[in-house]
């Protein structure tokens, strides 16, 4: 009786052994995937990045298949440009998707190398009469910008411009048409995207006003708030790295309709 007592006990205390290697394993594995996920954020901004183009557009897609090439998974999340950049600023998500680089959001942001170039540029309907050659030649107009977007270092810093933000370029394109504003900013390539989706009999009713504010390089920003910011930029330039070396990267661009540079 004893001896049979004696094997319960070595049984259930391999039973017990099998349970604790089961369980520490499947914690292991948890903690390495979850190790191995990266959140990022953007606002819509085609032809480079919106929900509604192929695979979330050319920078998304980037990020993915770059990480993927040295075992990330992505999760992307589409929000206002100034939520998205809040949530990076505080740490809550790890990468800003198509960051201008500026003073003010280094002190938050660990910038990757340079993705693509975009062109930030003013816009007016067809039939106003503006013109100008200096900054101060724009103070009698109402400006819309999108709230906390850059659009080019001395346009940002001229406080004496009467600067009306909203969250999304498209309330400025609204906003445009029906005479609220006079003049929008933003990078050409977007603003003419979304018309031309968006609004397309008005196609031909709001044009560029020269000289460009300013270009621009456009980059991924990784929140200092992460700990791991910096191990997972260097991931991200490896599988960068990686997909310049066979043509990837390049391939994306044609499919995508960006001119990178």
């Amino acid at each position: 009786m004893r001896c049979e007592a004696i094997k319960n006990i070595r049984g259930l205390a391999g039973l017990l052994l099998i349970q604790m290697f089961f369980w520490s394993a499947l914690l292991l594995t948890s903690v390495y995937a979850e190790e191995k996920q990266v959140t990022a954020v953007t606002e819509p901004w085609p032809p480079y990045m919106g929900p509604r183009l192929i695979n979330n557009g050319f920078l998304p897609e980037v990020l993915v298949k770059a990480y993927e090439r040295v075992g990330y998974e992505v999760s992307l999340q589409f929000l206002s440009w100034s939520d998205a950049l809040n949530a990076v600023k505080n740490g809550d998500m790890t990468i800003l998707c198509g960051a201008y680089y500026t003073p003010q959001r280094e002190r938050f942001l660990a910038y990757s190398q340079p993705i693509a170039k975009a062109q930030d540029v003013l816009f007016k309907k067809v039939e106003r009469d503006i013109t100008y050659r200096r900054l101060t030649d724009l103070k009698p107009y109402k400006i819309g910008v999108v709230r906390g977007a850059a659009h080019g270092k001395d346009f940002d810093a001229a406080d004496f411009l009467n600067k009306i933000r909203e969250t999304h370029s498209g309330q400025n394109i609204r906003k445009l048409l029906v005479d609220k504003i006079d003049l929008m900013a933003g990078p050409r390539d977007v603003i003419k995207f979304i018309i031309k989706r968006d609004y397309p009999l008005f196609v031909d009713k709001i044009v560029e006003v020269p000289p460009p504010l300013s270009m621009n390089n456009i980059h991924f920003g990784f929140s200092k708030k992460v700990a791991e910011h910096q191990a997972l930029l260097k991931a991200f330039s490896e599988g960068l790295k990686l997909l310049k070396n066979d043509g990837t990267f390049a391939y994306l661009a044609q499919k995508h309709g960006v001119n990178v540079f």
